[in-house]
């Protein structure tokens, strides 16, 4: 049995969740996985349900979650938060000097505006431990240059999706762009992406191959590489591939205009 100073300090808190068109299996399995790495975990809910009642989506995480801490996972506490901004509030209350805090974001947006609440009040708090009014001793900083990355699609760490009946499909994580989502997807020769309703507005953009795309009118369009389908929000829709393909999915909010035109918000 944990101490309650130790369960009062964790070293390693964490904001979790997970979209609602995965199998119920699957999102046990991610609080399974979540309870190996963390000694606290909150889980919240993205804004959008995709068919699921609000609190199904983070209840089948948070199980999966205590069936790994009754087997001895790292994670000794679990707590159900569905709002991401408390969700993040919560876990950063947790947090002691020093600890690790690992958000997994959904309003990218907001909950920066949060963290940078959070780092504004850190550095306006004076430290414990000082006992002068001496003036801390300047640094100096020497400007780097930064480095260009270069990465890599075919590197990325894959996994194989077959909800809505799909098949020969897999996505790899790619990065966040705004409030967007931006992952990397393949499909084999004769993969289908499932029929489903899009959570944002959707950009898929063919790099290779070819693509045979539908949307809420069930037509099918044939687009190929340099060339993208957009989908509307709620928009139901489905991507076939007789010949296979790599291709890169946008999602979330999103300004499309037409090609060839700039979009600036800031402009609006």
């Amino acid at each position: 049995m944990e101490s309650a100073h130790e369960l009062a300090r964790p070293s390693r808190i964490g904001v979790i969740a997970t979209a609602g068109d995965r199998r119920d299996r699957d999102m046990r399995e991610l609080g399974q996985i979540a309870a190996q790495h963390f000694d606290v975990l909150v889980v919240r809910e993205d804004v959008q349900l995709r068919g699921r009642k609000r609190g199904n989506t983070s209840a089948l995480v948070a199980e999966g979650v205590r069936e790994a801490m009754e087997a001895g996972s790292r994670c000794k506490q679990v707590e159900v938060i569905t709002d991401e901004i408390k969700a993040v509030r919560r876990a950063m209350n947790r947090a002691n000097r020093g600890d690790l805090v690992v958000v997994c974001v959904d309003k990218h947006g907001e909950v920066m505006s949060e963290l940078e609440n959070w780092s504004s009040q850190a550095r306006r708090a004076p430290p414990a431990s000082a006992t002068t009014s001496q003036p801390p001793t300047p640094t100096t900083r020497h400007p780097r240059t930064p480095e260009l990355r270069i990465l890599s699609l075919r590197d990325l760490p894959r996994r194989p999706i077959d909800a809505h009946g799909s098949k020969s499909f897999s996505v790899g994580a790619f990065g966040i762009c705004a409030d967007a989502h931006l992952v990397a997807v393949t499909l084999a020769p004769g993969g289908v992406i499932g029929r489903h309703p899009a959570a944002g507005r959707q950009l898929l953009v063919v790099l290779s191959g070819s693509a045979e795309v539908a949307g809420h009118d069930c037509e099918v369009r044939t687009i190929g590489a340099g060339e993208a389908a957009v989908w509307e929000p709620g928009e139901a829709h489905e991507t076939r591939s007789p010949t296979g393909l790599t291709a890169m999915i946008v999602e979330g909010d999103l300004d499309i205009g037409a090609p060839g035109e700039q979009i600036d918000r800031g402009d609006t």
